[in-house]
């Protein structure tokens, strides 16, 4: 449901030519619709949890162990590990084509190259690791990594390579940071590390004020 999203939201905005954010809100609005009413009609007596929905339940991540190769480690650390492996072979193995359709889309397709198709995979990894990192996760923090990551490494670094190395360290930062955040005060783990992350997102976008330089990406082609 996540790829057909993302297809449906290109169709309209392409096809139909609707700004971006009206098809995301008009396809988002409708599936949700329908979500909504396939739980009230199949799961009507169903117990869910709403707070799990939002939060996520990576307290209880390490409580689901399975056994693998004689390790006892948790099943979701598995499954997120194998789609970290997933999502790097198609980046980097799609790095160059990506590069080229982001910068000049009417060179890119002058010369040949299927900007529709590395749209489509790109869009389409995005939306499997946001479903599968869902569960474990949360709705917050999905949302808070898919998008403060990014927004801070841009204000540091105008070379998409670094920009790439600053978001995976950022993530780690706000991990680490959120959870001893959580521990400290008692409160949501998932909650603290977007709050990590949108800390280090203040204190890069008070150093690039302070550099007080219009920063612009800089293709490594």
């Amino acid at each position: 449901m996540g790829v057909i999203t993302t297809l449906l939201i290109q169709f309209f905005s392409s096809k139909g030519k609707m700004q971006s954010d009206a098809a995301m809100g008009t396809v988002f609005t409708f599936l949700f619709a329908v979500g909504v009413i396939m739980v009230t009609k199949f799961a009507g007596e169903a117990d869910i949890d709403a707070d799990c929905v939002l939060h996520g339940e990576i307290a209880f991540v390490p409580l689901q162990v399975s056994n693998f190769l004689g390790l006892g480690v948790p099943g979701p650390v598995w499954t997120l590990l194998v789609l970290l492996a997933l999502i790097h072979v198609i980046f980097w193995w799609g790095y160059k084509g990506w590069m080229i359709t982001s910068f000049n889309n009417e060179y890119a397709q002058s010369i040949g190259i299927r900007t529709v198709l590395w749209h489509y995979s790109l869009m389409a990894a995005t939306s499997v690791a946001t479903v599968v990192s869902f569960e474990s996760v949360g709705a917050i923090l999905v949302i808070a990594f898919l998008v403060v990551p990014a927004a801070t490494a841009y204000l540091l670094t105008d070379n998409f390579k670094k920009m790439t190395l600053l978001i995976m360290l950022q993530g780690l930062l706000s991990a680490l940071g959120g959870y001893f955040l959580a521990e400290a005060v008692g409160g949501s783990i998932s909650g603290s590390m977007a709050v990590a992350s949108f800390v280090q997102f203040a204190a890069s976008f008070a150093w690039s004020k302070s550099k007080g330089k219009k920063r612009g990406l800089k293709s490594p082609l």
